[in-house]
């Protein structure tokens, strides 16, 4: 019986990075303008505004993700860093989501915008 019981954790060890995570959805509203977006997730990746945000860190009681768009250089050669979108979730009392734009000009990130959203 020990041998068995052994197998059996020995195999949900090494199984274990295989088993999937929950991916929850958030409804967030921003109170400056009723705007109300939804925002799926998980350890991957996080999509709202239609846009799936990659680069994803989980920390503590929040995760961080990003997601960039390129233009391409002359004739399709090469490109560079056009936009860049950074999405904040923080899942203490309240939630709250934070997504800040920002644009590459020059070579230089400059911050277009932030929304700010309760969950």
């Amino acid at each position: 019986m020990k041998n068995f019981l052994a197998v059996v954790i020995l195999g949900l060890l090494i199984l274990s990075d295989h088993y999937p995570v929950l991916a929850n959805n958030l409804t967030c509203k921003d109170d400056k303008n009723n705007k109300v977006i939804t925002i799926f997730y998980d350890q991957d990746k996080v999509e709202a505004l239609g846009k799936t945000f990659t680069n994803v860190l989980v920390f503590g009681n929040g995760i961080s993700a990003e997601y960039s768009t390129w233009k391409s250089l002359f004739l399709g050669f090469g490109k560079i860093l056009d936009e860049t979108w950074k999405i904040n979730l923080e899942f203490s009392k309240p939630k709250s989501a934070s997504i800040i734009k920002f644009k590459n000009k020059n070579g230089k990130s400059e911050q277009l915008s932030e929304s700010l959203y309760l969950c």
